[in-house]
């Protein structure tokens, strides 16, 4: 939520437009959305992409 950098860009760029129109409720909807679409498989992946030092690339 605090950093959208870490999001793909589609998804990012999906925060960003719903900002604007919506301020941080359209923010915190884009990001829940994100997150409710991921399959458990790349859950996991995106965790260990962002929280393991040695699968950071």
């Amino acid at each position: 939520m605090d950093d959208l950098l870490l999001m793909p860009d589609e998804h990012r760029q999906s925060a960003q437009r719903m900002e604007t129109e919506a301020g941080a409720a359209g923010r915190a909807r884009a990001v829940a959305d994100y997150v409710a679409g991921m399959t458990d498989r790349y859950a996991i992946s995106e965790h260990e992409r962002l929280f393991v030092p040695a699968q950071r690339s």
